[in-house]
């Protein structure tokens, strides 16, 4: 060939086509390398092949070097990673083989394929074909092929576990005919059936028969494949025994449930979001006088009283919010207290349980309620309060409040009496014997303490006077009782009372400083007394003698006289004032 032929050659292969010593230095390249490598001729001439490989691929080269020089005649066929101008790793096929020419050193020749795509594609194959078997082999679902007759032609991993084996090549080698998987043979005819007339069957539930005998229930969904060879049939199986039984399990227990529902005493009944009764259980007859038919189609104004309705929408108000802003799956039990009216007209308390009934998302699509009377629960709750209020404002009148506190924790729970007392409120004592105290005037606190920690024993009751001590620093006057209890088994508790006794001593010192202003007028009195008599016995003295020079030590004494008379005058006055606060506030007569 010419050497402008050759170069033409050269020119328009898309492989590239090099010379190389067998040392590695190359002589000639053809202008695809640019193409495949980045490089020009130029920039490789004279240069060595093994700047150009990785470690492995160097490796490579030398070995099929030496096997020329070795086989001069023979080529040989290798791959090796090149890399090119831009740092890429390009896999290629290489031919060559040892050239020897008169005259001249032996040389390489040879052909340099890019097979990176190729190998890219022989990868995802690859990868593909062991992903589809990874899943073949570890999918949870039974994947199976048989022929129309029966016979088993592959299984995986799941199928063969599911009826007892533990490889497939166990369960192919020891199960021959499908058929023999069923535990009604007339399932398998059914299905035949069904592919010869739609070519594919879903959804098909059957119960089989293990390798142990065990009967369990499976989802068949298979297909009718065409084939040159024939038809075969292909699809796969899922276990569902445990959504079986659990079915089976839920209607016996809606069947116990309707059965509870219409024998129990509480009505049970169930609605739709907008609260329109779908079914109530006969109970209501016994409730409310009306049969179920009759309780249905009654509108909430004929079942509820005014305040109850309110109650209801309320109820359902916030339940529709819940569901808006909270978790939709979270349970939202109600539990409400409603008037019913009866079919005679009187009215039934009752107390209502209402829970939501969820579609398969979770989301509510009803609601589901008891009811239960009652009514005499609620006459004795309403009686206690009615007691709780009267014992209320009694403590309020008599303005004494009662307490009790477990000596051993200190914890102390108190009447409202107690904190209108204090003038403060149940958050300011926070229930400890500690915070109680220190409404305790401070002179006070150690004696009140010694007295209710230390003498109280068993049911004697003990009592004195402390100060206390408000919030806003006035004093008032405590009575505090106490004594100790046993309740429960619990032999440190004290049971005690506080009483407000401020006006009562403050009347009680009004009434001492009377008395002493009583004790001291009197001796006054006594006093004035003698003042009076003895100005009178001299004046009887000197009119006796009738002095002429005596008038004016005469009128000196009465003047005496009558300022002593003044004086006694002022202090009856004052003593008629005691006479009447005595009369008023204690009876004194």
């Amino acid at each position: 060939m010419q050497g402008e032929d050759y170069q033409e050659l050269l020119n328009q292969v898309n492989d590239i086509v090099f010379r190389m010593t067998i040392q590695g230095d190359l002589t000639e390249v053809s202008p695809s390398v640019t193409r495949i490598l980045g490089y020009t001729p130029a920039d490789l001439i004279g240069k060595n092949i093994t700047h150009y490989l990785n470690p492995a691929s160097l490796e490579k080269v030398r070995e099929e070097i030496s096997n020329k020089i070795t086989h001069p005649s023979e080529s040989s066929r290798y791959e090796l990673s090149i890399q090119a101008r831009d740092g890429r790793e390009v896999i290629c096929d290489v031919n060559s083989r040892l050239v020897k020419r008169t005259g001249q050193h032996p040389e390489i020749l040879g052909i340099i394929r890019d097979t990176t795509e190729r190998r890219k594609m022989e990868d995802l194959i690859r990868a593909s074909e062991h992903k589809f078997r990874d899943i073949y082999e570890n999918a949870i679902e039974g994947i199976f092929q048989t022929s129309v007759k029966g016979e088993i032609l592959s299984a995986n991993n799941s199928f063969a576990r599911m009826y007892g084996y533990d490889t497939p090549a166990e369960f192919l080698s020891q199960v021959h005919d499908i058929s023999c998987i069923y535990a009604n043979l007339d399932d398998r005819l059914r299905i035949l059936q069904a592919l010869s007339q739609h070519n594919s069957v879903q959804n098909i539930h059957l119960e089989v028969v293990r390798r142990d005998g065990e009967k369990r229930w499976i989802s068949l969904n298979a297909r009718m494949v065409s084939h040159p060879a024939g038809h075969y049939i292909e699809g796969s199986v899922v276990d569902i025994t445990e959504e079986v039984l659990l079915k089976k399990s839920l209607e016996e227990k809606e069947r116990i449930y309707r059965l509870l529902a219409e024998n129990v005493s509480d009505v049970i009944w169930t609605a739709d979001m907008n609260m329109r009764v779908n079914y109530i259980s006969p109970s209501v007859w016994r409730l409310r006088g009306y049969t179920p038919e009759e309780a249905s189609l009654q509108h909430l104004h004929e079942v509820y009283t005014p305040d109850s309705i309110h109650t209801l929408l309320e109820s359902r108000r916030k339940g529709l919010d819940d569901l808006t802003t909270g978790d939709h799956r979270t349970d939202m039990v109600q539990y409400l207290e409603l008037a019913m009216y009866h079919r005679d007209g009187h009215v039934i308390w009752t107390e209502t349980v209402i829970s939501p009934i969820r579609g398969e998302d979770g989301r509510p699509i009803g609601v589901v309620g008891s009811i239960r009377d009652i009514s005499a629960r609620k006459q004795v709750e309403l009686a206690h309060q009615e007691i709780e209020t009267r014992l209320s404002e009694a403590q309020q009148i008599a303005q004494i409040g009662n307490w009790e506190m477990n000596r051993k924790n200190g914890i102390i729970t108190c009447s409202d009496e107690v904190y209108r007392i204090l003038e403060t409120t149940p958050d300011a004592i926070s229930g400890t014997i500690d915070s109680f105290i220190a409404y305790i005037h401070p002179d006070d606190r150690d004696e009140f303490r010694c007295r209710f920690f230390h003498r109280i024993q068993d049911s004697e009751f003990r009592e004195s006077v402390y100060r206390g001590v408000l919030d806003s620093g006035r004093i008032k006057y405590l009575q505090i009782r106490g004594r100790s209890v046993s309740k429960g088994g619990d032999e440190n508790l004290i049971v005690g009372t506080v009483q407000d006794i401020t006006e009562r001593m403050t009347l009680e010192d009004e009434r001492k400083q009377l008395i002493r202003q009583i004790q001291r007028n009197m001796a006054e009195l006594m006093i004035l007394n003698d003042g009076i008599r003895n100005p009178l016995a001299i004046v009887e003295a000197v009119l006796e003698f009738k002095p002429n020079n005596c008038h004016e030590e005469i009128l000196t004494q009465i003047s005496r006289i009558d300022t002593m008379v003044s004086q006694l005058d002022k202090r009856w006055a004052e003593s008629e004032k005691i006479f009447s606060y005595l009369q008023k506030h204690y009876g004194i007569s």
